[in-house]
């Protein structure tokens, strides 16, 4: 194996890896979003309804975002296109 391969393979290994990993958090992500839907089913007021859907949103906007690990995504694919150019 020459050179270009190798790091053809390692940079495609990043890939899978990245996208791995991004589907993981959002899996997870999945299964809190069930549990306030659950919570929220089982509220017994608006006002404890409404805190539910807060939580949620908490969540959403801080917990995916960088779980998804965007950089690794990125990293991946400029290795990748750096192999195209050479």
């Amino acid at each position: 194996m020459n050179e270009t391969n190798w790091a053809e393979r390692l940079a495609e290994n990043d890939g899978k890896e990245a996208l791995a990993r991004a589907r993981v958090a959002l899996a997870r992500a999945l299964e809190e979003l069930d549990l306030y839907r659950e919570k929220y089913d089982a509220a017994e007021n608006p006002l404890r309804r409404a805190e539910i859907l807060n939580w949620t949103l908490h969540h959403l906007s801080t917990y995916i975002t960088p779980n998804l690990r965007l950089d690794m995504l990125a990293n991946a694919q400029a290795r990748l296109t750096s192999l195209v150019n050479h």
